[in-house]
């Protein structure tokens, strides 16, 4: 006997569509003793997805990679970088538009 994949019942809705964010972020110049951190959060939420802290190496640089899995798509996103005397926020919108990078001196 042949088995045969039981179709879909009409008009059953299709599963969400999700996404895969990673935010690779790579801190150069710092010092020992000092830390940067990484986070991913839900725009709209505040909703912390993923983070991390990250120490350097001897010659002061750190890199750390977050992956976020199964969020729906669209939900944009922000990365957040802080490290020494510098933080970057990235913005990750919908579809496949760049994200809106802008980088300051931490206060």
């Amino acid at each position: 006997a042949l088995d045969h994949a039981v179709p879909a019942s009409p008009g059953a809705p299709a599963p969400p569509a999700t996404a895969t964010v990673t935010a690779a972020v790579t801190f150069r110049g710092l010092t020992s003793g000092q830390t940067a951190s990484v986070t991913v959060t839900g725009t709209a939420t505040g909703q912390v997805l993923a983070s991390a802290t990250v120490t350097p190496a001897t010659d002061g640089t750190a890199t750390r990679t977050l992956t976020v899995t199964g969020l729906p798509a669209a939900e944009p996103v922000t990365v957040l970088a802080r490290g020494g005397t510098e933080e970057c926020r990235a913005s990750l919108g919908t579809g496949s538009a760049p994200p809106a990078l802008s980088c300051q001196k931490a206060g």
